[in-house]
């Protein structure tokens, strides 16, 4: 699992440095800000643990449930998230996109676990 939960960060890491260079979003409150424009803590932390508990799921449950599931949960984080102040989107951000790039992220992750796994 070690292998998918490094491809989820580095993966996730280019995202956010290529939303947030596109000015999709901005991290309001990210540590040290002067040498990061993304958050290293979610991306470190909490990205690794999210994707540790998907891949978990993945192996249990049915997987196109598991990944409709997860995806809401993203979108609906993300809102939450933007509510407390951590992160703000653009004016042309659709949340559905959230939905729609989560499924895509995870099934990449999904799939680079198991080719690594095979």
């Amino acid at each position: 699992m070690l292998p998918a939960l490094l491809f989820s960060v580095l993966f996730g890491t280019y995202l956010d440095l290529l939303m947030s260079g596109k000015h999709l979003y901005v991290f309001l409150n990210r540590p040290f800000p002067d040498i990061f424009s993304i958050n290293i803590f979610y991306l470190l932390i909490i990205l690794p643990v999210v994707t540790a508990i998907f891949l978990s799921f993945m192996e249990r449950w049915n997987r196109l449930a598991v990944l409709l599931i997860a995806g809401w949960i993203m979108q609906f984080m993300e809102q939450f998230a933007e509510l407390l102040g951590l992160f703000r989107h653009s004016e042309s951000w659709i949340h559905a996109n959230t939905f729609v790039g989560s499924l895509f992220f995870l099934t990449a992750v999904y799939a680079f676990h198991r080719w690594i796994n095979a």
